[in-house]
């Protein structure tokens, strides 16, 4: 199956928020806004949307290989992990503590994404005088192996615990990418949501939400 590139990508993306009754926000303005500004809105939903489509960069990736190993390597010199020659460890091997350090670095571009990200929808909501709506994140995994659903999960775990409240929801989808996961015997792709624990969900907009999810992914099963 040929690789889906970035821009159609986000020109089924933008077609979907149009089937379903969104704007872009970028629309709703005489001129470019002074300001930082999320891509959708869902009136009907009171959803503010944002999309980051995440591509692979060998720099990127060489450099987080570079900074894994010096983390065994640490770990090595405090006697925490072992490595024999060149055995793979599994990160489920290793310790809590350990582990936890490997998904924070695995998980950095997910962080950098939400930063930007709440920023951009809580300006949209200042502006447009919508203080009550529903934040939601996009991030569309193109083809990055080491964003993975348990990586996904760790970060916005992480992140959305205590930070950026302008976010309620934030979803990992793949198009380019497949992974194993558990109990399965081959590996898919997938689209998943994690919505913040401690506000409240986003409820019946979220469940509306999920139309889109099914139109969108239907749109590109029918390429």
């Amino acid at each position: 199956m040929p690789m889906i590139s970035k821009a159609d990508i986000e020109s089924t993306f933008e077609r979907t928020v149009i089937n379903m009754g969104g704007q872009f926000v970028s629309e709703l303005f005489s001129k470019s806004p002074p300001h930082l500004n999320a891509d959708f809105i869902f009136r009907d939903r009171n959803i503010i949307c944002e999309l980051k489509v995440l591509e692979n960069d060998p720099n990127e990736s060489g450099s987080l290989d570079r900074k894994a190993q010096a983390l065994f390597e640490q770990w090595m010199d405090q006697d925490k992990t072992l490595i024999f020659g060149k055995t793979r460890v599994n990160s489920s091997q290793l310790s809590n503590d350990s582990q936890w350090e490997l998904a924070k670095l695995h998980s950095e571009s997910v962080r950098r994404v939400l930063v930007k990200a709440n920023r951009q929808i809580r300006e949209t909501k200042a502006v447009l005088g919508l203080h009550d709506a529903k934040g939601h994140v996009i991030i569309v995994n193109n083809a990055i192996p080491t964003l993975d659903p348990q990586t996904f999960a760790f970060a916005a775990h992480q992140s959305l615990g205590t930070h950026y409240s302008s976010i309620n929801g934030v979803s990992l989808v793949s198009v380019n990418f497949e992974t194993s996961l558990n109990g399965l015997p081959c590996k898919v792709k997938f689209w998943i949501d994690y919505v913040r624990d401690q506000h409240s969900p986003l409820g019946d907009a979220h469940r509306r939400y999920t139309l889109f999810r099914h139109d969108w992914q239907n749109s590109f099963v029918t390429r």
